[in-house]
């Protein structure tokens, strides 16, 4: 999806570029200014593309996959909407998404994909936030186990420890 807009001037604010489906709710949002990543304001023709792609799932961090967005799915073929923001105006576009050519498949089919597959990527991103979680509660076992072995409470050490043990299960 590519968006190309004219700025007669280059803003002092910042832009955002959001995508919306049918039902006004918010597939991706684009914001800042120039650099990359950001949304184009010079003074001119401006482009920005789109993969048409979701957010992804939320990742874990410290895993080895860096920097590789996890579980993205596609927008399905059907109406949308780009909504270019710039300080307090607003342009707004209607665009349509074609469904390939290729694949026999009706839109209903298409849109209940659509609609698992975010769905999916909202467990693998709940799985994610879970072992986030965890970890933090094994970091914050393993201070208190440092402190208690300095006060001598081995029961409480013995406590921890099985507990670090089962949400490592």
């Amino acid at each position: 999806m590519v968006v190309t807009y004219f700025l007669s001037d280059e803003p002092d604010e910042d832009a955002t570029l959001t995508f919306i489906d049918k039902d006004g709710g918010v597939i991706r949002q684009f914001s800042g200014s120039g650099g990359t990543g950001g949304i184009p304001t010079k003074a001119g023709v401006n482009r920005f593309v789109w993969d048409m792609k979701h957010e992804g799932a939320r990742r874990i961090e410290g895993e080895s996959e860096a920097g590789r967005p996890m579980y993205i799915p596609i927008i399905a073929p059907g109406t949308y909407r780009a909504r270019l923001q710039i300080g307090e105006r607003a342009w707004e576009e209607p665009f349509e998404v074609l469904a390939d050519p290729r694949v026999d498949a009706p839109r209903q089919d298409l849109e209940s994909q659509q609609t698992l597959l975010i769905a999916i990527r909202d467990k693998v991103s709940e799985s994610s936030d879970a072992v986030a979680t965890i970890r933090d509660i094994v970091r914050q076992i393993d201070q208190w186990t440092a402190r208690s072995k300095e006060g001598g409470m081995e029961t409480l050490t013995q406590a921890a420890n099985e507990l670090k043990s089962k949400l490592s299960a």
